[in-house]
């Protein structure tokens, strides 16, 4: 039964593994560290099905205190397994999801263990991070049409988004 129940959890988690491209990307934060421009790192999740017309509809997600790296020795540059699985739903669903590391450019691996007033990743520079990675999907051309913002903390209690005017709108002919 134990052996089942591990086949069971390595296929669906290779099953979900399938569902994705992972691609590194680079764009700048609005935040400006002493009038510098922060250059950020994400990883731009993709689903495996065809493109849509118009692109994919897009999430930028932002990581919690632990950071989006795994912690595992030899992998410490991969994005965290628990990243990638809170990805698959959405991208199960059709959607882009870009994940945007705020720690990273500025030399910080996590806060959990920092104070909250000690920390120098404020949320409102995470904010800024969101709206850098805001700008980089409106110019990408595969995830052009919906973006949506999901914080680990607040994902569980935000509100469905409001309908899409550009992309609920019902198709006109020429």
């Amino acid at each position: 039964m134990k052996r089942l129940c591990v086949a069971l959890l390595c296929g669906g988690i290779a099953c979900c593994a399938s569902a994705r491209r992972i691609e590194v990307v680079t764009f700048p934060s609005q935040d400006r560290d002493a009038g510098d421009v922060v250059m950020l790192q994400g990883a731009l999740l993709l689903p495996r099905q065809p493109q849509p017309a118009g692109g994919f509809p897009a999430i930028i997600a932002l990581h919690g205190c632990g950071g989006m790296y795994s912690k595992r020795d030899g992998h410490k540059r991969d994005v965290a397994e628990r990243m990638l699985l809170r990805a698959d739903p959405w991208l199960r669903d059709g959607y882009a999801v870009l994940f945007a590391d705020s720690f990273v450019a500025r030399g910080v691996r996590e806060v959990c263990t920092v104070r909250r007033g000690e920390r120098t990743v404020t949320s409102t520079r995470r904010r800024l991070d969101a709206l850098g990675a805001l700008a980089y999907l409106a110019l990408a051309g595969e995830v052009v049409r919906r973006m949506e913002a999901r914080d680990r903390a607040q994902a569980a209690s935000a509100p469905e988004p409001s309908p899409d005017p550009v992309r609920d709108q019902p198709e006109q002919s020429p």
